[in-house]
């Protein structure tokens, strides 16, 4: 995003970005577990080590949580929809731009899983794989909605919010100079959140990160993001679907 962005939080209280970025790393940890022992249980899941794939109803509940939380946190800043990444300069070109980001992304994690593959063999993709399939049984229509609902929130929490604070809490901490740092640091939270996919799972989602970021610093926006992400998952969970 532009440089004016870091501007969202004075600096006197960079402090308050670090909590507000410990407060959604716990939230993000807690609320799919809790909402998972207190809400019903609709989808397959399966056991990949010691995590569970999200169902829809997981994914919608924690993902209004996160995003709850954002905005109110943002609602402090001098312009909360620049902090949330709610604009774009590229107007209707988010959308082209969208297709073409997805389309990388594509190719970036078919270039990570084949590399895993060559060189660590099945055991790699267990995780993965087994992940796969239990979203391959998740009805088309609940698969859909999982895809626009967490591209949507998704992108503004991890590519708006958190590197709108990674930026505040590194400035303020001295590290203000090295403008890649927050968007890695953010790429390797949000891939973690995918940990249930095994190591091929969370290195494609941070190389999507990574190109999601990039795009949101090129738009001053997560707009473009949004469209790419949305593109991914419901590409994906169609190829689950029609793909054999």
């Amino acid at each position: 995003m532009s440089d004016d962005k870091s501007q969202s939080l004075p600096l006197r209280d960079g402090a308050t970005a670090w909590l507000e970025i410990a407060g959604l790393l716990v939230l993000a940890a807690l609320a799919p577990t809790v909402l998972a022992a207190w809400g019903p249980r609709i989808d397959m899941h399966v056991q990949s080590q010691a995590a569970r794939v999200p169902d829809v109803v997981q994914v919608v509940l924690s993902g209004a949580v996160l995003l709850a939380y954002c905005v109110l946190c943002a609602g402090r800043d001098p312009s909360p929809r620049q902090t949330l990444g709610l604009q774009s300069r590229l107007g209707w070109r988010v959308l082209p731009a969208g297709v073409f980001l997805a389309l990388c992304a594509f190719a970036a994690a078919a270039a990570i899983l084949l590399t895993f593959q060559r060189f660590f063999g099945a055991p790699a993709t267990a995780s993965r794989d087994a992940a796969l399939e239990a979203f391959r049984r998740i009805p088309l229509g609940r698969a859909l909605t999982m895809a626009v609902w967490a591209g949507f929130y998704e992108e503004i929490v991890a590519r708006g919010f958190l590197i709108d604070r990674l930026r505040k809490g590194l400035e303020f901490s001295g590290l203000g100079d090295k403008r890649w740092l927050p968007t890695v640091m953010g790429a390797w939270l949000f891939a973690l959140g995918h940990a249930y996919q095994g190591p091929v799972g969370v290195a494609q989602t941070f190389a999507a990160g990574l190109l999601f970021s990039l795009a949101t610093r090129l738009d001053s926006g997560v707009l473009v993001a949004i469209v790419a992400h949305v593109l991914v998952d419901a590409g994906s969970f169609l190829m689950l679907r029609y793909g054999e």
